[in-house]
């Protein structure tokens, strides 16, 4: 124990890394200062030679509606179709029922309440 207080601990350190100089200063100031504003005038000047800016106000006929009537028609379908094949026992009818609840309550939240129009 008086061997570990009394050892002195040793100092570990890293190198010095040298400098290395990657953009090196200018030798002389430029001549004219950079003025914002014509950089941005002449960007603009350019943008409108190139194209001119068209904002287009046509409504897009949306997918949305047919795709959800789809879903839904097929969709149960597929289930009630599959439960018809099971016994006609009340508490498969109510899985049957159910099923085809969430499957709509899921389909109409993410057609109408997630998604956007495509």
């Amino acid at each position: 124990m008086e061997d570990d207080a009394e050892r002195v601990r040793e100092k570990f350190e890293l190198k010095p890394k040298p400098f290395e100089m990657v953009n090196a200063p200018l030798s002389q100031e430029p001549s004219e200062p950079i003025q914002v504003e014509k950089i941005l005038r002449d960007n603009l000047k350019i943008g409108n030679e190139a194209k001119p800016f068209v904002l287009d106000l046509e409504k897009k006929t949306s997918r949305r509606k047919r795709d959800y009537i789809l879903l839904m028609v097929g969709g149960n379908a597929v289930i009630l179709l599959l439960f018809s094949f099971l016994p006609h026992d009340p508490l498969v009818r109510l899985f049957g029922w159910s099923a085809v609840g969430l499957f709509s309550l899921a389909v109409t939240w993410v057609m109408w309440g997630v998604m956007d129009n495509y």
